[in-house]
């Protein structure tokens, strides 16, 4: 689709531009937290598997690259990213802007480590206010891809719930809808509708509501940081698999994963779903006996994490 090759153009041209080695990405995730008041929250977390003491030393470098001059990284996606949102305000009865840009960089330790690059933004009344319902969409059009490994995530505000999503996430949790990929949206979609907690969810999961296409944004995305990394391997496959997931336990753990970045602490499982400690157990166990997740203890506590997945 037209979308996919201009990002991947861009992917191909930055490099050079900048004229560095940069790091390869094995995985993205890119967190929608939407509030009551329709605002967003946009993260987009890059993340490089550090697998020797060299590659740590060069995302070292990376990192320092990035504190000498932030602008040369933040600049082109802020300035992207409010183009597209300006776009989006002119389709709309309601103002829109993209405020409080950020980028940021980091190594995460445990239980492997990793570099990360991640930018964050807040997109004010992103979301459609529709009596007591917050709808996702309405002024959006194009397609959105995320390739193998990479997560997609869509939250509502604390005290809602989803009550109408398409297609068919990964995982679908209360609040939240998931999608990992390799996954080719079709235009319109993904789209979701959350309502208060008390209101019932009782549609069916892939009835649409008003759609929100992410393309925009992923074009806004490779115009700035994000595009700087090259993905390991080859070019992945569009899912079609749209078949919806069975909310169990496992796929709630695993759901959780996928908004944190691939880790969290065991206590944050037990604290997230108010579990005992025994079931927390029981149930982490079992994923990893299934080879789902990885558990490793330090100090006190463990810490779990998605397994690797080479592309």
């Amino acid at each position: 689709m037209a979308l996919v090759v201009a990002v991947l153009c861009l992917v191909a041209a930055v490099p050079t531009a900048v004229g560095q080695q940069l790091p390869e990405t094995d995985n993205t995730v890119t967190r929608i937290d939407v509030q009551a008041d329709g605002d967003a929250r946009w993260a987009v977390v890059v993340r490089t598997r550090l697998d020797s003491d060299a590659d740590v030393v060069a995302y070292e470098t990376f990192q320092q690259g990035v504190r000498n001059d932030s602008g040369a990284y933040l600049d082109p996606f802020s300035e992207r990213i409010r183009g597209v949102v300006a776009t989006a305000d002119a389709g709309t009865d309601r103002p829109m802007a993209a405020e409080s840009v950020t980028v940021s960089t980091r190594i995460q330790q445990v239980p492997r480590r990793w570099g990360v690059l991640e930018y964050t933004f807040e997109w004010t009344n992103f979301a459609r206010p529709d009596g007591d319902r917050l709808v996702v969409g309405d002024t959006f059009d194009g397609g959105l891809f995320i390739a193998a490994n990479d997560t997609l995530v869509v939250r509502g505000p604390d005290g809602y719930a989803v009550q109408q999503v398409t297609p068919s996430p990964t995982t679908r949790d209360g609040v939240t809808a998931t999608w990992r990929g390799p996954r080719e949206f079709a235009r319109g979609a993904p789209a979701v509708t959350f309502v208060p907690s008390d209101a019932g969810t009782e549609s069916a999961p892939g009835v649409a509501a008003e759609p929100v296409v992410l393309g925009v944004v992923v074009l806004a995305l490779a115009a700035g940081g994000i595009v700087l990394y090259r993905r390991r391997g080859g070019t992945p496959s569009a899912d079609s698999d749209d078949a919806a997931p069975i909310r169990t336990d496992a796929n709630r753990v695993l759901a959780l994963l996928a908004e944190n970045g691939g880790q969290v602490r065991q206590a944050t499982v037990a604290e997230e779903f108010d579990w005992s400690a025994s079931k927390t157990s029981r149930v982490l166990s079992g994923l990893a006996d299934e080879g789902r997740i990885e558990k490793l203890r330090l100090g006190r506590e463990n810490v779990i994490s998605l397994p690797d997945e080479e592309s």
